[in-house]
């Protein structure tokens, strides 16, 4: 919108589903002042400041731009019930499927959560993560894992144009457990299974990176995902790569520094791909 009043030409650019009122108390005529009010929910508050967006806020809604098709998201894929809600809960070292969502400790389940799950109610595409209950003694965990399973198969990653990357912000969680370390592995068993390391991607494997974005190259003697400019995948997980991809967040923490049975927070994982020799235009992603 553009106002005018003297000499000055002001321009107001909001979100969109912000609002825009104008109010010049009837008629506006040269000189006269009139009040602009702007309602704008989005966390980019204040224009003029490098602000700190509180992506783990589940009910905060945060300005997103979704470049190409905006990649492969949790928010999207057959997991996730047309109702947007679902519960999840697991043994997250068990060799079982881990339904949609898993959050527990690290010994065979003997502690975890129940949770629902349900995409943010703006546009930014984030999993909210709702604790309903608690089985077991979490407060003797050193360690806490999110265990997601995602509604893309593994041969949609492979088929993916250019190089892919996993974008994901844990920062909430995290932050609820005081987090210390923080590894990330890519699953492609279709289980919580870690018995095949070709089947796996060791994402992230040391430092308390709780977001980044990283490739999908692994280390010696685990699978990988890369351009097929520099090597062929050498994913070995499912002979048919026909299984959901799966995504482990491990996060070391204190004992007692559990989350609390009632936690809510959001989370994202993203696999953006790019054209790596600029043989074309590809570029998905979303940018938060």
């Amino acid at each position: 919108m553009f106002g005018y009043g003297g000499n000055s030409v002001d321009m107001i650019i909001t979100y969109n589903d912000a609002g825009i009122t104008f109010d010049a108390g009837g008629d506006w005529s040269p000189g006269q002042s009139a009040t602009i009010t702007v309602n704008d929910p989005d966390q980019n508050r204040n224009p003029t400041s490098a602000e700190t967006l509180a992506v783990g806020d589940e009910t905060a809604v945060i300005p997103t731009i979704k470049m190409g098709t905006g990649g492969l998201t949790l928010a999207e894929g057959v997991n996730l019930g047309g109702d947007g809600d679902q519960v999840g809960t697991g043994i997250i070292t068990s060799t079982a499927t881990c339904l949609l969502i898993c959050v527990g400790d690290d010994d065979s389940g003997a502690a975890s959560y129940t949770v629902s799950i349900a995409n943010t109610t703006d546009n930014s595409e984030r999993l909210r993560v709702i604790h309903a209950s608690e089985q077991g003694d979490m407060s003797t965990a050193t360690s806490t894992w999110i265990n997601v399973t995602t509604g893309h198969r593994v041969s949609e990653l492979i088929n993916l144009g250019g190089t892919v990357v996993l974008s994901y912000d844990i920062s909430a969680p995290a932050d609820l457990v005081g987090s210390t370390a923080i590894t990330v592995n890519l699953l492609t068993t279709g289980t919580n299974a870690s018995t095949n390391k070709l089947g796996i991607i060791d994402l992230v494997t040391s430092g308390n990176a709780k977001s980044g974005v990283v490739d999908l190259a692994g280390g010696s003697g685990y699978g990988s995902i890369v351009n097929t400019d520099v090597s062929d995948a050498t994913l070995a997980g499912t002979a048919a790569h026909t299984a959901f991809v799966g995504l482990a967040f491990n996060m070391s923490h204190a004992a007692a520094a559990d989350m609390d049975s009632d936690a809510d927070y959001a989370i994202y994982a993203d696999f953006c791909n790019f054209d790596q020799d600029n043989g074309s235009l590809t570029h998905n992603c979303m940018y938060r």
